[in-house]
């Protein structure tokens, strides 16, 4: 709503009485300002806090945290700007009456064109004026819904723009708006439109007058609701679940993280995605040698950008055949998600540190060593879909970074056949112990099919969501 406060700002300095503009124009600037404050400012104080950014789940990549990663943030970007994959050019349709953009605001809006003859009067000049500063942020999130609050003011000066055609415009207004208005009725949207829409639904009047109970009404319009009420019966209190599907978090008590609302869910998700594609199931092991230096610190840099995240499960030093010994008195730290760098170094495969971002020149992970080392190699364990991203040694040497000449070679291993169980064991270190999935995808059907593989036990069903427990 950025572009509606900026708006409301300029509309308020421009409306100041003649004579004492700039005065009585900071004064409405001010007024304006205070009230957007009064709502805004509470939750970028929470978010900064609790966060460590003020425009948290946004902005990550100026404001790094532990909370979510950017590359999450820039994934759900580029699936907001094309929903359904639907291209600009094709919007309009979608939007009117396509349906491709999960709802439609009426084909009336065909004649949207004709709101420009309103620029003929003042009130439909500040009527598209304000059109534009609620219409931009559609292009953030190109759902139907989204172009909801641009609506009022377009339609109020298409209204002016037919109300003044000759003689027939008064005539012409009211049927467009009784068109509209059967367009929008209940079932006639379904009818119309194929594939599930966000409408209104029929109207029921025993749930209108509370004759319907809420938990029936519920049941028989959501099906997460049921599914959500298998968590109350059979989770304890205070324990974690990972629904990857789970729409609804309003009727149910217990805590749960999704596939990409935070930095645990996206592990947990990938941890879920791990047995059914090789690239992340086969294991790479990058050998890098290079002629031997003594060192304090040395860094692992990536050569040159990729779309694809860094992951490393276990990063190791060798002078000769002789690992030199991790020490807890190592300066572990990294240039990107330093919070989670430990998990580099921690002896389980399964576990990574993460980039958490697209990896560049600027993405490296580095260590200090407690006194100086001699070195000649360096290992990285990681998944095979790391093998194309290429990395660089580089050493400290008279405090400036000096790149190492290296010989680079990798082999390929595939997975331990306790893979899943494994997996299931990194879902517990994360204090996950139940997974909450509905049926129908990939996933489910691999948990379903591999249950005692994954050491996991189903507790309950309904409406099409399993309950597991990690045992």
């Amino acid at each position: 709503m950025i572009y509606a406060i900026v708006f409301a700002l300029v509309v308020a300095v421009n409306r100041a009485a003649p004579g004492t503009k700039w005065k009585n124009g900071l004064r409405a600037a001010l007024i304006v300002t205070g009230c957007a404050c009064l709502t805004a400012v509470p939750w970028m104080i929470k978010d900064a806090i609790e966060f460590h950014n003020p425009f948290f789940p946004l902005f990550n990549h100026w404001f790094p945290n532990p909370y979510l990663y950017p590359m999450v943030e820039d994934e759900i970007r580029r699936n907001m700007l094309h929903n359904n994959n639907v291209p600009y050019s094709r919007m309009p349709f979608e939007l009117l009456v396509g349906g491709k953009l999960f709802g439609i605001v009426g084909p009336i809006f065909f004649l949207a064109p004709l709101a420009l003859l309103s620029l003929r009067f003042r009130s439909g000049r500040q009527l598209l004026l304000a059109f534009i500063p609620m219409f931009v942020p559609f292009f953030s999130n190109t759902g139907a819904r989204f172009f909801i609050p641009s609506l009022p003011f377009l339609a109020m000066a298409l209204a002016i723009a037919l109300t003044e055609i000759p003689r027939a415009g008064t005539a012409i207004a009211v049927l467009a708006v009784a068109f509209h208005s059967y367009g929008s009725w209940p079932g006639v949207i379904e009818r119309s439109v194929p594939g599930a829409q966000w409408r209104i639904d029929p109207v029921d009047l025993r749930a209108d007058l509370r004759l319907t109970s809420e938990s029936r009404f519920l049941s028989e319009h959501w099906r997460d609701y049921n599914a959500g009420l298998l968590l109350d019966r059979f989770v304890p209190a205070n324990e974690l679940v990972f629904s990857p599907s789970m729409g609804q978090l309003a009727y149910h008590h217990r805590e749960i993280i999704g596939a990409y609302d935070s930095a645990p869910a996206r592990r947990a998700f990938n941890i879920l995605l791990t047995p059914l594609a090789k690239v992340w199931s086969n294991s790479w092991h990058r050998d890098i040698r290079f002629f031997p230096v003594t060192v304090s610190r040395i860094r692992l840099q990536v050569v040159s950008r990729i779309d694809k995240e860094v992951r490393i499960s276990e990063l190791r030093f060798f002078d000769g055949l002789t690992e030199v010994p991790r020490s807890p008195q190592w300066r572990l730290t990294a240039s990107r998600n330093p919070w989670q760098v430990q998990m580099a170094f921690d002896n389980d495969p399964w576990s990574w540190w993460t980039s958490g971002e697209a990896a560049d020149p600027q993405t490296w992970i580095e260590t200090g060593f407690s006194r100086p080392v001699r070195l000649d190699r360096v290992t990285i364990d990681q998944i095979e879909d790391q093998r194309w991203i290429q990395h660089r040694v580089l050493a400290e040497v008279g405090g400036t970074w000096t790149p190492l000449k290296t010989d680079d070679t990798g082999t390929l291993a595939p997975p331990s056949d306790d893979l899943r169980m494994r997996l299931k064991d990194e879902w517990k270190s994360m204090t996950i112990r139940w997974i909450l999935i509905a049926d129908g995808s990939l996933e489910a059907e691999d948990l379903r099919k591999n249950s005692p593989c994954w050491g996991i036990q189903q507790v309950a069903a309904r409406d099409g969501y399993r309950l597991w427990k990690l045992l």
